[in-house]
């Protein structure tokens, strides 16, 4: 029986099954490995197998897939902007899971707005669906005066700080 899985953002670069939990992991370009719970079949043998190829040899990709996928330094990002307005985008990684915050600060260093992103499991946030998300207003809701900006990150013991240039 067949079925579309969706679930990811981004093209699908590796699948792997995992032989004694029942499940197909999917990797993607998003940053994301989706696990999908699927059933054993009987082959024309009478044996029964996940997709009747070489489990430990599939465990063995699905592995590789995982390490491939998580980065090996926690970073923060260049920022990407909507030409037409003042929101933006905030990209970063994480090696390792992480409570994430990201703060907004002034010329003066003022903080204008903290983003609390939440916990992240490692991986990369650079999509516009994974990168946090800034909509160039301050903590009152009020949008703010283009000019340069500064923004941090503080992600576990992890903090890094980048300009960005705010403008319409």
């Amino acid at each position: 029986q067949r079925q579309t899985l969706e679930g990811h953002t981004g093209s699908v670069t590796s699948l792997a099954f995992l032989p004694d939990r029942f499940e197909l992991a999917s990797g993607s370009w998003d940053g994301t490995i989706l696990l999908w719970e699927i059933e054993r079949v009987a082959i024309p043998d009478g044996t029964k197998r996940i997709g009747g190829a070489d489990e430990g040899r599939q465990l063995s990709e699905c592995s590789r897939l995982v390490t491939a996928l998580v980065p090996t330094d926690t970073a923060l990002l260049p920022n990407y902007q909507n030409p037409f307005s003042q929101e933006t985008w905030i990209p970063y990684r994480l090696k390792e899971p992480a409570e994430v915050a990201l703060t907004i600060y002034d010329m003066k260093g003022q903080a204008v707005r903290t983003l609390a992103v939440g916990h992240r499991p490692a991986g990369v946030y650079q999509s516009r669906e994974r990168a946090a998300y800034w909509d160039g207003r301050n903590q009152q809701g009020e949008t703010v005066a283009n000019g340069v900006y500064f923004y941090t990150i503080s992600a576990n013991d992890f903090t890094s700080t980048r300009k960005m240039l705010v403008g319409k």
